[in-house]
């Protein structure tokens, strides 16, 4: 039994002493198998326990929440946002300014003969110069007289069926009578007259 005993502490002593040993030697494996980069050539007990925990996870993957890495790309159609025509207000041209044409004014005007009217192509003249073309349309002879308050101011001689003749006269603005004065008056009172307005 005092034999078993000390081969017992014996086997005891040698495997405490090969623990020892071997966790030296690990360590000093850990400690020496690279320079640490903050303290050159000597042993890190900080880098030493990061060799033990070997490496680090990859960055980026699951499951390791802090860290960053690039995300999954995102496949699949994508919203796109349709907008119609663009308009711009515009504003209508102004409307030209509108004048008023000054009235024409003439000073010649026909005077049409017949049985038994007259007739003046302008029955409104210009005041000034003005020229009157008596024509002969009827079967009579017939003359083209211009006359103010009873006075006569002008008179053609007697026009044949089918002639004309051509009076002019100087008048000023106011109304004129024109009419037919062959016998004695008679054909102005069968209806042989107009009025002649000079402005």
């Amino acid at each position: 039994m005092a034999a078993r005993g000390r081969w017992t502490m014996v086997a005891l002593v040698a495997a405490v002493a090969g623990g020892t040993l071997g966790g030296a030697v690990g360590a000093g494996a850990l400690t020496s198998r690279r320079p640490c980069a903050k303290h050159g050539a000597r042993s890190c007990s900080t880098q030493a326990r990061a060799w033990r925990a070997g490496p680090a996870h990859p960055a980026g993957l699951p499951g390791r929440p802090g860290l960053s890495g690039p995300k999954p790309a995102v496949t699949g159609p994508q919203p796109t946002t349709t907008t119609g025509p663009q308009t711009t207000p515009t504003t209508p041209p102004a409307a030209p300014p509108t004048t008023t044409p000054a009235p024409q004014v003439y000073h010649r005007s026909g005077a049409a003969l017949t049985e038994y009217a007259l007739k003046l192509s302008r029955p409104t003249l210009g005041a000034g110069a003005v020229e009157l073309n008596a024509i002969n349309y009827g079967m009579d002879d017939h003359d083209l007289t211009v006359a103010k308050g009873g006075q006569i101011l002008g008179q053609t001689p007697v026009v044949a069926p089918g002639s004309e003749s051509a009076l002019t006269l100087d008048l000023a603005p106011g109304t004129y009578k024109v009419y037919c004065s062959l016998y004695d008056g008679a054909h102005d009172a069968a209806g042989m007259h107009a009025t002649l307005t000079v402005q």
